[in-house]
């Protein structure tokens, strides 16, 4: 008697869901409208589904990753190389731990992460594994006590955002000052080292507005790591706030990434090492990129939006 109230209960639900769902009564209007909410409907969890499984755009922020990336670039992150964890999921309840179908990343590998103690997710170039003693000595890195190949290539001039990076480098340096260092003396290998102030050698290398905007002159490398990925990185001085760092070695299930612009990027050298938990994805291509100035060139100067959407930075890779 229990089952066959049961079952007129659930065939009573269906029939109010079929009526609720009937749109025979509707006007041309009504059904239109339901229509495009059912194709809105659709697509949102199909685009849900994407972001969740297979990819994400990621859009670059800081200069953290230049010369690999700049500001105003958006990236393909896709999701599946690494597995699964509630940082990789959209909207994933509070409610697992670890990872989904792990895979570990590669040396090299252009990692998107929630970074420790944060809520902003950062993108960086994955240095060291678990296991992997990592150090930074006069701005060289070195990895299981072998310092990694550096080949100069030539002076690398970076117009964005050329004054801000002064106070970036200052206030990574101050931080790296309490991380790394004993009172105001500096100590690699045990040994004090003298340190020096950040020289930002200027020059006028922009003509786009404002007029007096200047470059700041780098020194650009092309990196080689023990598994032979290769990549540029930049830096100011060997003896910047973060070229100097004690020996590390990365904890199981942790990992140790660095941003490309060497001397402006808060990192593991900064922030620590980051959970196997915390990684979202692995960087593949830019697919759309625009000049800093576009949000604000948009507003006072509508023709030149065509003109700052850098075409030539479009399905570049990592």
């Amino acid at each position: 008697m229990k089952n066959k109230n049961k079952k007129t209960l659930v065939n009573k639900a269906l029939q109010s869901i079929g009526e609720l769902l009937d749109i025979s009564y509707m006007g041309s209007f009504g059904r239109s409208l339901w229509n495009f909410t059912k194709t809105v409907i659709i697509a949102g969890g199909a685009a849900l589904i994407v972001r969740t499984i297979i990819a994400e755009p990621f859009h670059i922020p800081s200069g953290s990753m230049i010369p690999t990336f700049h500001v105003g670039d958006h990236v393909f992150v896709s999701k599946y190389p690494y597995g699964y964890s509630k940082y990789s999921i959209l909207f994933a309840p509070n409610i697992f731990s670890g990872r989904i179908l792990a895979r570990q990343p590669k040396r090299g590998d252009v990692i998107v992460f929630r970074a420790p103690g944060k809520k902003d997710d950062y993108i960086k170039r994955l240095i060291g594994l678990p296991g992997d003693t990592v150090q930074v000595k006069r701005g060289i890195v070195y990895l299981n006590g072998n310092a990694l190949k550096q080949e100069f290539v030539g002076d690398y001039y970076l117009t964005q955002f050329a004054r801000e990076w002064e106070k970036q480098a200052m206030t990574i340096g101050a931080q790296k000052d309490v991380v790394y260092t004993k009172g105001q003396n500096l100590f690699v290998d045990g040994k004090k080292q003298e340190k020096e102030n950040f020289t930002l050698n200027y020059v006028s290398q922009c003509n786009f507005p404002p007029e007096d905007c200047q470059a700041l002159k780098m020194k650009k490398y092309i990196e080689t790591l023990p598994n032979g990925v290769r990549y540029n990185v930049l830096d100011i001085t060997p003896t910047g706030g973060l070229d100097n760092t004690s020996a590390v070695t990365v904890p199981e299930g942790h990992y140790f990434a660095m941003g490309d612009n060497r001397d402006m990027s808060s990192d593991s050298r900064v922030f620590g090492f980051i959970p196997a938990e915390n990684l979202i994805g692995r960087a593949e291509f830019i697919f759309f990129s625009t000049n800093h100035y576009l949000p604000m060139l948009g507003l006072l100067f509508p023709w030149e939006w065509f003109h700052q959407i850098r075409f030539e930075r479009f399905f570049n890779g990592v």
